[in-house]
């Protein structure tokens, strides 16, 4: 406050307390007050004195101006310089200027007219809404956290340490904190697409207990709350790819209710616990799918879910999943690629898969140490979709015209299933079937996406809601000279709950790769499919070791300007030429 401002104001409350306290009024004999009911009709409170008063609030003058209980002189049409200063100053709540005081100065002589909280208002307990709201699923990347209270909060509280957004397994992010008094209102805002938040991730936003209002009320305890982004953009092409890639199932059904695959809540909850008591009839086909792509290759991979499995005639299981992954070459003649290779995984065990030779044509036929066998050609229909046989029971996975342990087609009447067992043929549709929707035993399934559907709940390990059994902890390979690969230390979950005590094949593909022919660590497989192809197949010297998009790694340079021969993300198949 400057000098001129500090003794003017001074004047004026001089002499509106040395007329209370030297008159002769009655007034002043009327003791302390502490508010205009405590004294005498006429009479007005001013610092705990019952005096004369010309005005309480503005609303008793026609200026609309109450200063020290005097009305200002604009009234009586006339000028007063003492008011001057003051006038710009805002109105407060009462209407009467809001000065604050001596410590209202500021550096260049300013008036800070900032509205203080008034302590004699009760707003009740300290409570606030939160957009987006706990548990919210399908956020935009670039949301903003916004807190509303319902009164004026103390913004020195809401600093970086206070207001934390970490993703699942990760860092706090930073974020633009700001306050809007006049709404109270806190944000929570992305400075940019740089600080968007990532797709397909669980967040967790935590109010420290600190927080709290001008008032003094703090919130007690910390606030804990979860959402989850929407999925990555431009991934309908993955639907694409998926669908033109997708295998036919040759599945053995010895008992329908644990020999049809399907999807993990497909009795309409997420609780996987019960899948095994649940599962009552044959189930609608459904097939998980995931893309991982480099500048050469797409990895597109398939996941089949079974409520149950009977390793034996005397054992029953809850879940079981069985992997299968397409690797698909780019091409500059086919949009969608050429199939390179797949591989399956059945419980620990990997295979390598390929077509006969002569199918390649002027390409180069897979081979490596990889290769299992190999499928004859009309076992691969449009000339894309290639044949596999799953056994009842077990779930064990091979090619309809040959066998690896315990999964054995016959070759006679009915092949490849067994005489007096149902066999049912699944290619990818529409349509989820399950047995009874056909007229024959030709089913349709329907593909749904890894990430949307089981990668972005992947936070759910704890608790009474609890989807997933527990983490793991990825530890990439370990390679000889400066290549490197990424990923390490970061969490995946393991696999579905399980109730009973008995045995459980719920393990997702995160923990594919237990066998001798990988060190003990992981996943690999699923997690950086380009690597394993490298060590088991003899890929062109071409590959790309790079990932234009690989969610589990939190990579997508799709639209990136440094890495050559992505699919941008809004790619779209060229539409078909006319015959």
């Amino acid at each position: 406050m400057n000098q001129t401002l500090r003794i003017l104001l001074f004047g004026a409350l001089a002499v509106g307390l040395f007329a209370g306290c030297g008159s002769s009024d009655p007034a002043s004999d009327s003791g302390p007050c502490r508010t205009e009911t405590d004294c005498p009709d006429g009479l007005a409170c001013v610092s705990g004195e019952c005096i004369d008063a010309e005005c309480v609030t503005g609303d008793e003058c026609a200026s609309g101006v109450c200063i020290d209980n005097v009305c200002d002189v604009a009234d009586a049409g006339g000028e007063d310089v003492t008011n001057d200063v003051v006038r710009d100053v805002p109105l407060d709540d009462t209407g009467e200027r809001d000065t604050g005081g001596d410590d209202t100065g500021t550096e260049d002589g300013g008036v800070d007219a900032t509205p203080d909280a008034e302590p004699d208002v009760d707003y009740g307990p300290l409570e606030y809404t939160i957009e987006p709201a706990d548990g919210a699923t399908d956020v935009a990347i670039d949301a903003s956290i916004v807190v509303t209270f319902n009164q004026p909060m103390n913004a020195l509280r809401f600093i970086p340490a206070n207001l934390t957004l970490t993703p699942l397994g990760g860092e706090p992010i930073a974020r633009e904190i700001s306050y809007d008094p006049a709404t109270w209102s806190l944000t929570l805002s992305p400075a940019g697409p740089e600080q968007y938040l990532q797709p397909a991730t669980p967040y967790i936003f935590r109010m420290a207990e600190f927080i709290g209002s001008e008032s003094g009320e703090t919130l007690g305890e910390p606030q804990l709350f979860s959402f989850a982004t929407e999925t990555f953009a431009g991934t309908d092409f993955h639907g694409e790819l998926a669908r033109a890639w997708a295998p036919v199932v040759y599945q053995q059904a010895a008992e329908a209710r644990y020999d049809t695959f399907t999807r993990f809540d497909y009795d309409d909850d997420l609780d996987t616990s019960n899948n095994l008591d649940n599962a009552a009839a044959a189930h609608p086909g459904h097939v998980y799918y995931a893309v991982v792509e480099t500048p050469t290759h797409w990895f597109v991979t398939y996941m089949l879910y079974y409520p149950g499995a009977r390793p034996n005639d005397d054992t029953l299981a809850e879940h079981d999943t069985i992997g299968i992954q397409m690797i698909v070459e780019k091409s500059e003649d086919e949009p969608l690629g050429e199939l390179f290779a797949w591989s399956t995984f059945y419980r620990s065990t990997y295979t390598g898969w390929a077509m006969d030779a002569a199918w390649y044509g002027e390409r180069t036929p897979a081979d490596g140490d990889g290769l299992e066998d190999r499928l004859p050609v009309e076992w691969i229909e449009n000339d894309r979709n290639v044949s596999l046989f799953v056994e009842s029971g077990h779930h064990s996975i091979c090619l309809p015209n040959a066998g690896i342990g315990r999964c054995v087609p016959t070759t006679g009447d009915g092949a490849p299933f067994e005489e007096g067992i149902s066999g049912l043929v699944y290619r990818a549709g529409d349509e989820a079937q399950a047995i009874g929707d056909a007229e024959s035993t030709e089913l349709t399934y329907a593909l749904l996406s890894f990430v949307d559907e089981i990668w972005v709940l992947r936070d759910r390990v704890t608790g009474e809601d609890a989807l997933f059994g527990g983490t793991t902890t990825y530890r990439p390979a370990e390679l000889e000279g400066e290549m490197t690969r990424p990923g390490a230390g970061l969490s995946f979950p393991t696999s579905f709950v399980f109730e009973h005590d008995g045995l459980s094949f719920g393990d997702l593909p995160f923990l594919y790769a237990r066998d001798e022919a990988f060190p003990p660590d992981t996943g690999w497989w699923f997690v950086d499919p380009v690597w394993v192809a490298a060590e088991k197949w003899t890929l062109p010297e071409t590959a790309s070791t790079d990932y234009c998009f690989n969610p589990w790694l939190g990579i997508d340079a799709r639209d990136s300007e440094e890495l050559e021969g992505c699919t941008p993300s809004d790619y779209t198949l060229p539409e078909p030429e006319a015959p």
